[in-house]
Formats: C-alpha cells, structure tokens, sequence
C-alpha cells in the first residue's frame, strides 16, 4: 500500500505537529490544537516542534524518499502488487479507505 497526498499536505500536516516533551502527547495546531496555544492539555508543559518536523527537514525527506523509494513503489507497482490510497482525507477516512483495500485481499 501507498498513501498518496500533494507535497504541500504533506508539509502542512508534519509541521504543525506538536509534542510534550514531558508527558509524550501529540497535536497539531490545526486539526487537534491543544486547548491553550503551545500547551500541554495533559501536563501543562510547553509543546515542541520536532527537529524532524521542520519545513526544511521534512522537505528533505521527501526528496530523499522519492529518490530511494519510490522507484521501489514502481517496481511493485509494474507487478501489480502496490495498492494506492488517497491519503488526503482526515486520519478516520484515509483508516477507512485503507480498511477497504484491505478487506479486498
């Protein structure tokens, strides 16, 4: 299986993640933004952003994986053993469409 979205979802998504680096939590300032801005709802410490999570890095990454990867995507593709899904809904969609494929093999 591939999850496919635009380059610039992707961007979006990861660096609006947040995380307690005290208790662990994850939200994102726009789709799960914690009750006070930059706050923990959990514990109450202040939300970090990742050093993977930054604009720059996360770019990197997907240069890095469609250099390395997707050629392997492609290879199983030409085989007929790779199964796209459109990855650009909410996380419940994107887990039903998934689902779905799956219940197909």
């Amino acid at each position: 299986f591939i999850l496919r979205a635009p380059e610039a979802e992707v961007v979006r998504r990861l660096s609006g993640r947040r995380t307690c680096p005290q208790c662990g939590a994850v939200f994102h300032i726009e789709s799960r933004p914690p009750k006070s801005p930059g706050v923990c709802d959990g514990c109450g410490s202040a939300l970090v952003l990742r050093p993977d999570d930054r604009e720059d890095v996360i770019r990197e990454r997907l240069r890095v994986y469609e250099a390395q990867t997707l050629p392997v995507a492609r290879a199983y593709g030409e085989r007929g053993l790779l199964h796209d899904i459109d990855g650009t809904g909410d996380a419940e969609t994107v887990q039903g469409l998934l689902e779905a494929e799956i219940g197909k093999r």
